[in-house]
């Protein structure tokens, strides 16, 4: 016989204390509850669906004067969690009509996730995705937030380079600032089309040896903020790199 499945009174028994946590980490213990209760379904007949009305009937709290205060607080808190989970891609909408309605599911990756991984909170409060180019997002993604930042930094900038050297028609065995500097180079397919080929030879050289270089040597302990930089720079490198493709392309 199966135990039912913990509810937010089992994380909070004052339900203040959840207004007071991080959208992240609210989430992720919203994600837990989820979790039970999807177990739960596979095991029974009768299903509960998971939806944001779920967790939001879980509220309980005697009256008192600025219960309907709390309240509201309370639904814009969940309301932020549970954005923050969709976005995370720890769980997604129900396939079908349900999934119109507001039933979601947990994904593979939510499954996967427990509410002690700290690296998914700093991805989720340090990496920009905005600011990031969107083919080194998803090279990096899935390193980032599991926590390994050196790895997550290496492959950013070997996407500049491999890309970089396709760009300049090079052999494959060409490497390292070699690329940069015969991609950008005379004689090289992207040179009539950088407006200062020198500059931009130092720009990707210097970039490349100061943040890539490091980190290809083994753990050099990067901050999750520090990592979050140095990609949001290889970033603007392979953008700037996507611009003169664009002015080759175009003649």
């Amino acid at each position: 016989m199966h135990s039912h499945p913990a509810d937010i009174l089992t994380y909070y028994p004052d339900l203040e204390q959840c207004l007071a946590e991080t959208d992240e980490t609210f989430g992720l213990i919203i994600l837990e509850i989820l979790k039970a209760q999807s177990e739960e379904n596979n095991r029974n007949q009768i299903k509960r669906p998971l939806s944001v009305h779920f967790i939001l009937n879980q509220w309980q709290m005697p009256p008192r004067v600025d219960f309907f205060i709390l309240k509201t607080k309370f639904e814009e808190k969940l309301e932020d969690a549970w954005r923050w989970l969709h976005d995370a891609k720890l769980i997604k909408p129900e396939p079908g009509l349900n999934g119109e309605h507001g039933i979601v599911i947990v994904t593979e990756l939510g499954v996967a996730t427990s509410r002690d991984q700290r690296a998914l909170l700093e991805a989720s409060r340090v990496l920009p995705e905005n600011l990031i180019h969107p083919r080194i997002l998803a090279r990096i993604w899935t390193d980032f937030r599991a926590g390994y930042y050196d790895k997550a930094v290496h492959d950013a900038f070997k996407q500049v380079e491999d890309e970089t050297r396709n760009a300049g028609g090079l052999e494959p065995y060409v490497s390292g600032e070699d690329v940069f500097k015969r991609a950008f180079g005379k004689g090289s397919p992207l040179y009539p089309h950088c407006n200062k080929p020198q500059d931009e030879v130092q720009l990707f050289c210097v970039c490349y040896r100061i943040h890539r270089h490091p980190p290809s040597h083994g753990n050099t302990k990067i901050e999750p903020k520090a990592a979050a930089r140095m990609v949001v720079l290889a970033s603007h490198l392979l953008d700037r790199l996507d611009e003169i493709r664009a002015r080759a392309a175009a003649g």
